[in-house]
């Protein structure tokens, strides 16, 4: 952060966007397996939109977007960690839109669909479960990682600077069933 403000004098922009996901039943599920998940998706949220915020609040301005991912609107079995820190994600970013906007800073999340990225090249290459999951998205689809520019780009965008504590569904359609 120090070296981002010496060299361009301010931080306008960040994207909170980290992700570690197991697909382990609740009942067999190890509670570091359980921090993990909630260390990576949620903590990792936490910390760093406190110091860029902290950063934006005394310039009086800023845009914040938090990668959540559907799993925090919906839940999927054998991924309640990752659903719950999602859900954290979520609710986090409302609660910092309301305290956060008197300083004319925004704070907006999207949720991604089933995205083809590493962490579900698994998922992609067993048909069932790549069935399973695209069944119910009535694209028929995981989505490409760049289907997800066009969301963050708006949030940060000054059309949408009256915009904050919404999230953005990126699903294909999926949570509208």
């Amino acid at each position: 952060l120090e070296r981002i403000r010496q060299r361009f004098g301010r931080l306008d922009v960040h994207i909170n966007s980290a992700a570690n996901f197991d697909r382990t039943p609740f009942a067999t599920l190890s509670e570091r397996d359980w921090e993990l998940a909630l260390d990576t998706n949620l903590k990792g949220v936490f910390l760093c939109a406190q110091a860029v915020g902290r950063v934006m609040r005394d310039q009086r301005h800023g845009k914040i977007v938090n990668i959540a991912s559907i799993m925090g609107i919906v839940g999927l079995r054998y991924c309640s960690p990752y659903a719950a820190a999602k859900g954290g994600v979520i609710t986090l970013t409302k609660s910092l839109a309301l305290e956060w906007a008197s300083y004319n800073v925004n704070v907006n999340a999207i949720a991604p669909g089933f995205t083809r990225t590493p962490m579900t090249q698994s998922a992609i290459e067993d048909p069932t479960y790549y069935q399973e999951l695209t069944r119910d998205t009535p694209f028929g689809r995981f989505a490409e990682p760049e289907e997800m520019v066009g969301a963050c780009l708006y949030l940060v965008s000054d059309a949408a600077n009256f915009v904050t504590g919404i999230t953005i569904p990126v699903d294909g359609g999926y949570t509208a069933r």
